[in-house]
């Protein structure tokens, strides 16, 4: 019988846990945690525990410990909630090896940063520089191994679908991926400063090289470039399709090339890498479809002309003299492809509001199938890897990358691989080369929401012209540093 709970912190508070159901953390431990509610994150806050953008230095000590006893006391209520919603789940759910081994990264991570705060208490024991290096260390091993606790969870749902209803287990990945964006925010901002401190301390200067400019405080950057983003991304995704496809689109950026905003580069990074992805391969795959039609007609045409070798007395007769036979065989519709253009470009325009920053990212690559433009943005664990012939596509529409991402094949490098390489993890559909993948689990589009939205007043949308093309359209806050 499945376990209910709401949203009370007393909900987690079951009787008699035992370590075995909590996946190896200390159930008293457990429970101390589990009566505090996490606190509320705003980019604002982060960046009251660093030193002003503007100041050329490192963070000061006081600083340092200020952000170290925050991410201690924080961190450890965040893991014994995740640990306790693994724990809400179906006995049969929660026993997958796949689903446990993640619950158990949890409780171990929760079990080593809780030795860093009074369990009764709640208040922070980093009190001294030395005392905050042992933390880092311990912190930067929980975020290195969480590296990809996703894909891992993305397999085991597939493993288990049939156990869970697919709006329960969307709202759990929804809470899980929420939950993994805020932990990670919170841990690499200090790990960022930490680093930044020690760098001082071994140099016995105040620089603060680990900087990536003079406005980034940490991963946060209080004037973020979009338009350097999306040329990095792009570099990087037509490399990608490139090696996968065989060609790949070029890109134009439109629009106010040289707006900012504060935020976090890895977020941004996230969203824009998977739309164009998205767009980089479903309009290199419409367009080499074009290129196959194309050659098949010339194929068609020539053996046309061939078998009509035996009737040439009766065409020349209809038609007139040969040169015209010839020039009207060889001449091609007006709206075939040439086979030495290349792929229309992806479009990214960006623009600018007081309250929002806004891109759109247009692409000529056939748009979304009607069938598949209500999932696009659904967690794909239904179809992946099975073939029955009633799931098979049924048009062109439908085997794209928003097919495949309805359908189980659209991912992203973050959910990728599995077990440190290889692709038995990926679906049926998947698209790899040497640099990446360019298709996976099909978790990409939803994660891509979920980063857009993680700050109140931010939405990614997408708008389909099926037979053309598909924008997709991000909005984000214009200053992060103003929302609560």
């Amino acid at each position: 019988m499945t376990r209910r709970r709401t949203s009370s912190p007393s909900s987690y508070l079951f009787p008699t846990p035992s370590a075995l159901s909590t996946f190896g953390a200390d159930p008293d431990l457990l429970q101390q945690f589990l009566r505090r509610r996490p606190t509320s994150i705003a980019i604002r806050q982060l960046l009251a525990l660093s030193p002003p953008p503007s100041q050329e230095s490192s963070p000061t000590l006081e600083q340092l410990l200020h952000s170290a006893r925050f991410t201690s006391t924080e961190l450890p209520i965040r893991l014994s909630h995740r640990v306790a919603d693994f724990r809400a789940l179906p006995f049969i759910v929660a026993s997958n090896p796949y689903i446990s081994r993640i619950a158990q990264l949890y409780a171990q991570g929760f079990a080593a940063l809780a030795a860093f705060s009074d369990p009764v208490t709640g208040r922070s024991r980093i009190t001294t520089f030395e005392e905050n290096k042992r933390f880092a260390i311990v912190l930067e091993k929980l975020i290195d191994d969480a590296a990809q606790n996703v894909p891992t969870l993305a397999r085991g749902f597939l493993e288990c679908e049939r156990h869970m209803s697919k709006t329960d287990i969307a709202a759990f990945l929804d809470a899980a991926i929420h939950s993994r964006i805020a932990i990670r925010l919170i841990g690499e901002q200090h790990l960022a400063l930490t680093a930044a401190a020690e760098d001082a301390a071994a140099t016995g200067t105040a620089a603060f090289s680990p900087r990536a400019s003079s406005s980034s405080v940490g991963v946060i950057d209080t004037q973020l470039n979009p338009a350097r983003i999306v040329r990095m991304c792009a570099s990087y995704v037509h490399d990608l399709c490139e090696g996968t496809l065989g060609a790949a689109p070029d890109l134009i950026i439109e629009g106010d090339e040289s707006s900012t905003y504060a935020g976090c580069g890895q977020h941004l990074e996230y969203i824009v890498t998977e739309l164009l992805k998205n767009s980089y391969r479903a309009t290199t795959e419409r367009w080499l479809a074009l290129q196959a039609q194309s050659h098949r007609r010339n194929q068609n045409r020539e053996r046309s002309s061939k078998g009509a070798y035996g009737r040439i007395a009766n065409v020349l007769e209809r038609e007139g003299p040969i040169e015209d036979v010839v020039a009207q065989a060889q001449r091609q519709p007006e709206n075939s492809t040439d086979e030495n253009e290349a792929p229309p470009p992806v479009k990214v325009t960006i623009a600018k509001s007081p309250h929002h920053l806004s891109l759109r990212i247009r692409d000529r690559g056939g748009g979304i199938s009607p069938r598949n433009l209500p999932h696009v943005f659904s967690y794909a664990f239904s179809t992946s890897g099975k073939g029955d012939e009633e799931e098979e596509a049924t048009d062109a529409g439908d085997s794209g990358p928003y097919g495949m991402q309805s359908m189980g094949g659209m991912g992203n490098d973050d959910l990728g691989m599995l077990n440190g390489g290889g692709s038995s993890g990926l679906g049926q559909g998947a698209l790899t080369s040497n640099l990446g993948t360019l298709s996976g689990l099909g978790y990409g589009l939803a994660m891509a929401r979920i980063y857009s939205t993680w700050a109140p007043g931010g939405g990614l949308d997408l708008v389909s012209l099926y037979g053309h093309g598909c924008d997709a359209y991000v909005k984000l806050p214009a200053n992060l540093v103003e929302v609560t």
